[in-house]
């Protein structure tokens, strides 16, 4: 879940990995709250397997309350991954957190990604979302 005022630039990005040799997204189906847009699919510089989209969208204020966007890559070959989906909550605001900080002898790591059912065998594509520092931190606090 995410916050976000009312009519201001909001900006995300989604990213699939493939770990099949030769295999790339080439879309993602998407659900997205109304004046959401999405650019065209394209690769992560130097990266040979992840493909990104990057969300923008202004909420107004018909749109207060929860926003639903989901997505799921499509490959060259017409294989969907399963839909993952984040909630923006409109006229709210995430909290705010505090800056952490790392404890010498204590080592913890937030990884947020979602795996999809392998394309090809015995491998695995990730979907996962860019989120801003913000929501990591408001995540990491949530799992300690």
């Amino acid at each position: 879940m995410s916050g976000v005022d009312i009519n201001s630039v909001v900006t995300e990005r989604i990213v699939a990995t493939v770990y099949c040799s030769g295999d790339y997204i080439m879309e993602f189906v998407t659900s997205s709250p109304l004046f959401m847009n999405k650019t065209s699919v394209a690769a992560v510089s130097g990266t040979t397997n992840q493909y990104y989209i990057t969300l923008r969208w202004i909420p107004i204020a018909d749109q207060y309350g929860p926003q639903v966007f989901c997505a799921a890559p499509i490959d060259q070959r017409q294989l969907t991954g399963p839909q993952y989906c984040i909630n923006f909550v409109v006229g709210y605001r995430s909290p705010e957190l505090n800056t952490p900080i790392t404890v010498q002898g204590k080592h913890e790591l937030l990884v947020f990604f979602a795996v999809i059912v392998n394309f090809c065998s015995s491998q695995v594509l990730h979907l996962h979302w860019a989120l801003s520092s913000r929501i990591i931190q408001y995540l990491a606090l949530l799992v300690s």
